[in-house]
C-alpha cells in the first residue's frame, strides 16, 4: 500500500502542477479513493469461456480411423491413459449383457491402460488394439 500511496501522491502533485491544494491528509484521501474504487460495481464483462475439456464417451468410433492408406496411422508415445478401443468394446459388452444379446467380440488381452496413441486419429490405443481399431467394421 505504501508504494501505491507514493505513486498516487506523485500523480496528484503532477496533475496540480504549481497550484496549491487544500488537502490536509493525503493518506486519508488515498484510502478513501481506494475504498471508493473497491465499492464500484465492475463493468459487466462477458463471462470467460471455460476451457473445453474433452472426455471421450467411448460410444462411437471416430471416422478418421478408416482413413487410407493405413500408413498414415503411426503409433506414437503419449501420457498413460485409457485405451479408447478397449473402453469402446467394454461398453458394447455391457450393452449386450443388458439386452441379453451375443455378438462376435474381438479377443483382447489388455489392461485398458496405454502410453501410445495414433498420430493421425489422436486416439489413445494400446498395442493390442492398434491394428484392430483401424480395421474393425461394425
Amino acid at each position: 500500500m505504501t508504494n501505491a500511496y507514493i505513486l498516487w501522491n506523485y500523480r496528484r502533485i503532477v496533475r496540480l502542477g504549481q497550484a496549491k491544494d487544500k488537502l490536509r491528509s493525503g493518506h486519508w484521501a488515498f484510502y478513501e479513493s481506494v475504498i471508493q474504487a473497491l465499492l464500484v460495481e465492475p463493468l459487466a464483462e462477458p463471462p470467460a469461456r471455460p476451457r473445453p475439456t474433452y472426455r471421450p464417451t467411448y460410444k462411437v468410433l471416430p471416422p478418421a480411423r478408416l482413413t487410407r492408406p493405413i500408413e498414415v496411422h503411426k503409433r506414437v508415445r503419449r501420457t498413460v491413459t485409457n485405451c479408447y478401443f478397449c473402453k469402446y468394446l467394454e461398453g458394447l459388452k455391457k450393452k449386450a449383457q443388458e439386452a441379453q444379446i451375443t455378438f462376435n467380440m474381438p479377443n483382447l488381452q489388455s489392461s485398458c491402460y496405454t502410453k501410445y496413441s495414433c498420430s493421425h486419429c489422436s486416439i489413445a490405443l494400446c498395442i493390442n488394439c492398434f491394428d484392430k481399431f483401424h480395421y474393425y467394421i461394425i
